[in-house]
């Protein structure tokens, strides 16, 4: 796979006949990180969607960490953190309480974690608030919490940044630099 972690070739996808994507050939090297820029529709999600494994490609090939073929790639996706679009939450539910649950929904050991991925994130002292009370911004804190839960060897994010003030983006982009650095 010549040192990627991530590769598309020729990927292709329509929804009827809309075609969302065309031949798209992206190569992500290890310990990178990388951006998906382009205008509103521009099929940035729908590609992060393929990659997650939350669609499928109409024609072309994925290969994640030298796995390609759908059996191998849902057993390599279990090693990626996904944040794609608004992160689902209860409304009523805590924040603690929601990365407990995401804990369970996903096999994962507390272990601390939990109190872990709160604390890197900057919502701790958030704990104990229901989710229907969080800023956007806390939310998609929260959403990087459980994208980060189980330790993933990649991490794909949708609009990580979306609803974050300024220092709050300076801060998120200095979080992912920080892990990247921390997992190489």
């Amino acid at each position: 796979m010549n040192g990627y972690v991530m590769e598309t070739r020729q990927v292709t996808k329509t929804y009827g006949s809309f075609l969302a994507l065309d031949h798209v050939n992206i190569h992500v090297r290890k310990g990178c990180i990388y951006g998906l820029v382009g205008d509103n529709g521009a099929g940035k999600s729908t590609l992060l969607k393929l990659l997650a494994g939350q669609s499928f490609p109409t024609k072309g090939e994925i290969e994640i960490l030298g796995k390609h073929g759908q059996k191998d790639l849902e057993n390599v996706r279990k090693q990626m953190g996904c944040m794609i679009e608004q992160p689902g939450f209860f409304p009523n539910m805590t924040v603690e309480q929601t990365l407990r649950y995401y804990c369970i929904q996903k096999g994962i050991p507390d272990k601390g974690r939990i109190l872990e991925m709160m604390k890197m994130t900057g919502i701790y002292e958030k704990r104990k608030s229901k989710c229907g009370t969080l800023s956007l911004g806390q939310k998609q804190r929260l959403g990087l919490g459980i994208a980060m839960l189980g330790e993933p060897k990649i991490l794909l994010l949708d609009e990580p940044i979306n609803g974050l003030d300024p220092s709050g983006i300076i801060e998120f982009r200095n979080l992912l630099r920080r892990l990247n650095e921390e997992k190489r």
